[in-house]
């Protein structure tokens, strides 16, 4: 026998496999569809203060082994999510985690405090890669300052598990991590999509309309397994893993790498099934190799070489 159940720091998850926000609503899309249990936590799509129409079409492109998307944190703000998904996560048999973004750190300290009044809500996850207006389109993520004021606006305001969820679009995730800490995240999620272009040369044109895109899929596994890595060696917070897992074994490279549990998101595109093949697969391919507890891979790389220091 093989145990799934994983710890993300004080919040217990019957597996590691969690669906990624904007991939999979909060399942209500597949409920006839799939088992909405199979995976240990579900994040919804972001929610803001106020609804929001999200970037001019065309807003998605396939790429080799991936998939480009400028959606623009498209949603229908936060008194929609309070009056029409509110009762539908009370009935999900499964961690309820919620995404925040803001446009100004006052709207997440809002969020959080309205947040903290609803029940059902087990994690918030602080989407820190979106667009900071103040700051003249630059990402929150790119400011470690911000990073630490807002988390701590958020702990401050919401007292269950929090998690903050980095961009891996800077140099060096080492301040960013400091940062969430000090600002009393209970976990970090590493990492969303890797800025990313296609063009049509006919055209000579972006086939965005936004230009570029978050390039997400099986195209950014090295990244997100170097920056799991990274992240490991440099913070002793529980890390979410978050791009690139496509299949079972990706999962278990995720949480070698460093991660307590790994976020599936492209993969629910192309077979929302993801989630519970991934779980089934994986307790399989523990069995195989004696694996008693999931558990003893997270953070068990023996690197071949230290790791060396983050650039200045």
């Amino acid at each position: 026998m093989t145990t799934l159940a994983v710890r993300v720091g004080k919040l217990s998850l019957a597996n590691p496999i969690i669906a990624a926000s904007g991939t999979f609503g909060f399942g209500e899309p597949f409920s006839d569809l799939v088992d909405l249990a199979a995976p240990g936590g579900i994040i919804g799509k972001s929610i803001g203060l106020r609804a929001r129409a999200g970037n001019s079409p065309p807003r998605t492109a396939e790429t080799p082994c991936g998939m480009l998307n400028a959606i623009g944190l498209e949603g229908k703000g936060l008194d929609y999510f309070l009056e029409h998904v509110v009762g539908w996560l009370s009935k999900l048999k499964t961690v309820r985690i919620v995404s925040i973004f803001g446009d100004t750190p006052e709207e997440y300290d809002a969020l959080a405090k309205k947040l903290q009044e609803v029940a059902p809500i087990e994690v918030l996850e602080v989407n820190l890669s979106c667009p900071n207006v103040k700051q003249g389109g630059l990402e929150f993520g790119h400011d470690p300052d911000l990073v630490l004021r807002i988390t701590a606006d958020c702990r401050r305001a919401f007292t269950r598990p929090l998690w903050v969820k980095l961009s891996p679009n800077v140099t060096s995730l080492a301040p960013f991590l400091r940062a969430a800490a000090q600002g009393g995240a209970d976990a970090v999620t590493i990492a969303n999509t890797y800025v990313g272009m296609a063009i049509d040369w006919r055209r000579r044109a972006p086939v965005l309309a936004n230009n570029t895109g978050g390039l997400s899929g099986p195209a950014i596994k090295p990244l997100a397994l170097a920056a799991v890595h990274r992240a490991a060696g440099e913070t002793d917070l529980p890390i979410v893993a978050s791009g690139g897992a496509s299949s079972p074994e990706d999962v278990l490279e995720l949480m070698v790498a460093g991660a307590a549990a790994v976020q599936i998101g492209t993969w629910n595109f192309f077979d929302p099934r993801a989630a519970a093949i991934a779980v089934q697969e994986i307790e399989k391919l523990l069995c195989q190799e004696k694996v008693a507890d999931i558990s003893d891979l997270v953070r068990s790389l023996k690197r071949n070489t230290p790791l060396p220091p983050e650039p200045a």
